[in-house]
C-alpha cells in the first residue's frame, strides 16, 4: 500500500527546508523546518525507519481535533500529522503511514 508516497523536500521562502509525506493527492505529515537541506534529507531518512515502528508514534488532541507526532529513537520530533475530527481516524491514519512505510518510500529534493 504505498500509492505513489513520496517524501518531498522543499526550500522554504525564508530559507529553510522542510519534507512532507505526500502523493498527488494528499500530505500526510509535515516535518519542522531544517536550517540546511542536508539536515532536512538526515530528517527525511530517519522518518523512513522511524515510521515503521508504532512505538515512536505519540497520540495528542489539542482543544477540538487530534493529531500524532513521528519521533526517532533519541526522542526527537521528526514529523506532525494534520488535524482528525476523531481519535479512531487518527489511529487508522497511523496504520496507513505505517503499511505507506514498509515500502520503499523515495526522497525527492525540489
Amino acid at each position: 500500500m504505498n500509492n505513489n508516497y513520496n517524501i518531498v523536500i522543499t526550500e522554504t521562502p525564508s530559507g529553510y527546508y522542510n519534507f512532507i509525506l505526500k502523493n498527488d493527492k494528499s500530505s500526510l505529515l509535515f516535518s519542522e523546518n531544517y536550517t540546511s537541506r542536508s539536515g532536512c534529507n538526515n530528517g527525511a531518512e530517519s522518518l523512513k525507519i522511524n515510521a515503521k515502528k508504532i512505538s515512536n508514534y505519540t497520540s495528542l488532541k489539542n482543544q477540538t481535533k487530534y493529531f500524532f507526532i513521528v519521533k526517532a529513537a533519541n526522542g526527537q520530533i521528526l514529523a506532525q500529522s494534520k488535524k482528525y475530527e476523531s481519535e479512531s481516524k487518527l489511529r487508522n491514519e497511523i496504520e496507513k503511514i505505517i503499511l505507506i512505510f514498509e515500502n520503499n518510500i523515495s526522497i525527492i529534493n525540489e
